[in-house]
């Protein structure tokens, strides 16, 4: 689903857009639905709404899918120690940018064009045309500047890091090794906090690993989901 203020979803006040409502919309569209428990897949900020998800609404959820996510603000303040390390001049002044949350309208394609051999395995190191930046520059975006530049206030505090314990359903956690900005070691310290959780790192792959490597994370998805809930069993023996 889109959260609030993003893609197709209607847009609203920034202040509305913040990590307790992207919560309570999601138990709202389960409720909605008239769905029990639910598999949840998160990615990146998507990740850490389904985190809150699950501790808040334990009983909603039959598992989780944690993808190049994060538990706490600690590992988004070392991923830009890193890249004012080893980034470029443009990429150090986007990053900053993102998480100072002043990022404007009209940025959006050129932080794209500077950002993605970060985002991308198969980009690392890649030089992008002129062609190809002004193919970027006119691409529509559903991207909403004012979500990003609202949880970039809210994400300065978060920290579930302590409360990873309280989920008890099953969970699958997925990393990136090349990601910049929700670093493997989040992933890491996600699967040792949640009890029943499975890891798997992806070495070929950056903050994307499902384009990274396409294949193989919907092998892992696919084999989690049928040991944990047994629908081929249950499929063949129909």
């Amino acid at each position: 689903m889109d959260q609030r203020g993003c893609g197709q979803s209607d847009r609203g006040p920034q202040s509305t857009y913040n990590l307790e409502n992207n919560v309570e919309d999601l138990e709202a569209v389960r409720n909605y639905l008239g769905l029990e428990k639910v598999i949840v897949l998160g990615h990146s900020y998507g990740g850490m709404v389904a985190q809150k998800y699950a501790i808040c609404y334990p009983d909603s959820v039959a598992a989780l899918l944690l993808i190049a996510t994060s538990p706490s603000h600690i590992f988004g303040e070392e991923a830009l120690v890193k890249i004012e390390e080893t980034g470029t001049d443009n990429q150090r002044r986007m990053a900053r940018i993102l998480f100072e949350g002043t990022m404007e309208k009209q940025q959006m394609a050129e932080f794209s064009i500077v950002m993605e051999p970060l985002y991308f395995y198969s980009s690392r190191g890649k030089v992008i045309s002129e062609a190809e930046k002004e193919i970027m520059r006119k691409k529509k975006s559903n991207f909403n500047v004012e979500a990003a530049n609202e949880g970039a206030k809210f994400l300065k505090t978060y920290d579930l890091v302590e409360q990873l314990n309280q989920i008890m359903c099953p969970t699958l956690v997925a990393g990136g090794r090349h990601d910049w900005i929700t670093p493997v070691e989040a992933s890491l310290l996600i699967a040792e906090k949640i009890p029943d959780s499975e890891l798997s790192i992806f070495e070929k792959s950056c903050h994307y690993l499902f384009i990274d490597e396409n294949r193989e994370f919907i092998s892992r998805i696919s084999s989690f989901i049928n040991e944990r809930f047994g629908f081929q069993e249950k499929a063949a023996s129909r």
